[in-house]
């Protein structure tokens, strides 16, 4: 498993990947990433939907600060998956780097662990 910097991901968008935003769907119907290959598989439904992720493309994983996409990145990894990633910060770094969010997004995400853009940080 691997972490992903919003800024970086950007040049593995051309790649073949499976990004999942892991949150909740009431979370996601809120605000979600403005790509189309966005899909939503929630962290309490992974172990049924584990049929749903691709073991063939590299998988992104989102969540609001990378907490849960962290967690089921190691469950993925767990169950031999070998090319996963999550995105570092989750959508609070996205928002903070001025990437696109559908929906109704709050200013910046309130409970965020991340202070900046950079990750690392």
């Amino acid at each position: 498993m691997k972490s992903i910097c919003p800024s970086t991901f950007q040049t593995m968008i051309n790649e073949t990947i499976q990004l999942v935003d892991v949150r909740e769907r009431y979370e996601f119907e809120l605000y979600k990433m403005g790509l189309p290959i966005v899909e939503n598989l929630p962290f309490s439904e992974i172990e049924e939907l584990l049929t749903h992720f691709d073991a063939d493309k590299k998988i992104v994983l989102v969540c609001n600060n990378s907490v849960r996409s962290k967690s089921v990145a190691k469950y993925l990894e767990d169950r031999d998956f070998n090319q996963i990633y999550y995105l570092e910060g989750g959508l609070v770094k996205w928002q903070q780097n001025d990437l696109p969010l559908l929906g109704n997004p709050p200013e910046i995400i309130s409970h965020s662990l991340s202070k900046t853009a950079e990750c690392g940080s």
